[in-house]
């Protein structure tokens, strides 16, 4: 089953392999990003914190977590994957002032443990959390702060000794230098394969990289869109690459007339196939 969000639709989608057909459950606030659980359930990053979400009921349950929504500034949950071990790591997005000079770090990235405990997951502040994803052997984690333009790496083979320091992460990728400077394009969503390779959108950029941490770009694929936000590796072999992007409710109407496809949902058949996603371990959910 493929399941992906429409973040400012409210809606949460899935769609059977077996006779093509797609559920839409609306859901009460935006969805940032999710993990499965068991029982076809999820757990949700919400625009207030974290929740366990039933799509065949709508029925939200909070779960407790390092992240507290200060309702007088415009922050909420964004991207999120989860680890290998079944905890759920997401990040947030601060939207006051977004794509202006006054555009300041305001919300952090969190990890939700298997006894529903939350905790800072990093030692700083973001923008933008985006790109997050893990190497098969779990040993390191990739994020990005996306107005940075900037992939990073973090040691995540011991997380025992908490927050996470950005300063000790690597520069993986650099934007300025694939695409070069001035360049239209952030780092969005991404997701890693069997091989250890990276795909991730590039929003505002019109296309999709895949990257070696070790050797760079692999490949680019151009899309018809100008703001593809995440791939994710799926279907009955795992070798389709299925590429979210945005649609009319945010992209401008001479936007959505040079690219007519903005909020589609694509599909691309790759050689390296993907993982199996890791369910989230959570004690009575």
């Amino acid at each position: 089953m493929l399941r992906w969000v429409d973040i400012e639709g409210r809606m949460f989608y899935q769609w059977r392999w077996g006779d093509a057909s797609c559920e839409a459950t609306p859901t009460t606030q935006r969805v940032g990003s999710f993990g499965l659980l068991g029982g076809g359930k999820v757990l949700a990053a919400l625009e207030t914190g974290f929740a366990v979400f039933q799509p065949s009921t709508g029925v939200t349950t909070p779960v407790p977590s390092g992240f507290a929504q200060d309702e007088a500034k415009l922050l909420r949950l964004n991207d999120g994957k989860t680890d290998r071990e079944g905890r759920f790591v997401a990040g947030g997005f601060n939207a006051e002032d977004c794509d202006t000079e006054s555009w300041k770090p305001a919300i952090g990235v969190y990890r939700v443990g298997p006894k529903a405990e939350g905790e800072r997951l990093l030692d700083e502040d973001f923008r933008c959390a985006n790109a997050i994803c893990f190497s098969p052997d779990g040993a390191t984690m990739y994020f990005t702060d996306s107005p940075s333009r900037k992939l990073l790496a973090f040691n995540y083979s011991d997380t025992s000794a908490l927050p996470l320091r950005v300063a000790e992460a690597r520069v993986i990728a650099d934007l300025d230098e694939i695409l070069g400077e001035g360049s239209d394009g952030v780092f969005d969503g991404a997701c890693v394969d069997a091989a250890g390779n990276i795909w991730v959108a590039i929003c505002f950029g019109g296309v999709v990289l895949h990257l070696s941490p070790a050797n760079g770009v692999l490949r680019i694929i151009e899309m018809p869109v100008k703001r593809p936000t995440c791939p994710v590796l799926a279907g009955p072999d795992l070798d389709t690459l299925f590429i979210t992007s945005i649609g009319p409710r945010i992209c401008p109407p001479e936007e959505l007339t040079e690219y007519p496809l903005s909020g589609g949902l694509f599909a691309i058949k790759v050689s390296a196939p993907g993982l199996p996603e890791p369910m989230v371990v959570l004690e009575d959910a």
